[in-house]
């Protein structure tokens, strides 16, 4: 599940993170931070459809 996390968290794939965290896994916090940083810096690039996939996974991080 951690690979999956990381995986989806890298290539911006919101089932997959939503996915391993509906099974159970849980972050730790060090995970979460280096998660956050990643999104905001996708975030930053401006109105694309990856900065939209990082909203979504904003949404589904602070869901679970």
């Amino acid at each position: 599940m951690k690979i999956d996390f990381a995986k989806g968290i890298k290539t911006l794939n919101v089932a997959k993170v939503e996915a391993a965290l509906r099974r159970g896994y849980r972050p730790t916090p060090q995970t979460q931070n280096r998660a956050y940083n990643d999104l905001r810096r996708h975030h930053a690039t401006g109105n694309t459809p990856s900065t939209k996939k990082a909203i979504a996974m904003f949404i589904g991080l602070v869901k679970y």
